[in-house]
């Protein structure tokens, strides 16, 4: 029989088994392993200064921020007081450490608002941002803040 005019011979596939194994090993490593983040822990009471301006003039103070609770998911509550005016607060902050709060008190027969932003740091210990108080008889206040940690026990109220 010529080599070349003889026909190599065919594979053949026979099925051995019905079932699919597969055997594989995988060392896990810390780096590997993820997790969700989660936000800074901000219970606690911080107190600070504001400036910034009272309508065109320049104004600063003293301010205080008290976050009574604050779940695993960042909903937070708390108090924020400044210019003698308490406001209560209720929102979230991220993982990021971002926080945004609109609030409404009645004072003196009028209503004021206060609205702002606030970040914290990672490990929660400084608070910075700004805020606006508006009343409809008063002059708008205008003012960015920095507000370190005093203590992470909740005095009862502010």
């Amino acid at each position: 029989m010529n080599q070349y005019s003889a026909s190599p011979p065919r594979a053949q596939i026979e099925m051995l088994e019905s079932r699919q194994l597969l055997s594989a090993a995988h060392v896990l490593t810390a780096a590997a392993v993820h997790t969700r983040p989660t936000p800074p822990n901000v219970v606690g009471f911080y107190a600070g200064h504001f400036s910034g301006t009272i309508g065109s003039s320049p104004t600063s103070g003293v301010l205080e921020f008290v976050f009574s609770s604050e779940s695993k998911t960042g909903k937070l509550s708390g108090d924020f007081l400044s210019t003698n005016v308490l406001f209560a607060l209720s929102g979230s902050i991220s993982v990021k450490g971002k926080y945004s709060f609109h609030s409404t008190v009645f004072v003196v027969r009028q209503t004021e608002t206060l609205t702002g932003t606030v970040t914290a740091n990672a490990d929660g210990t400084t608070l910075a941002g700004n805020f606006i108080i508006k009343n409809k008889t008063r002059p708008t206040i205008h003012a960015t803040f920095s507000a370190p940690l005093v203590t992470r026990n909740v005095p009862s109220s502010l």
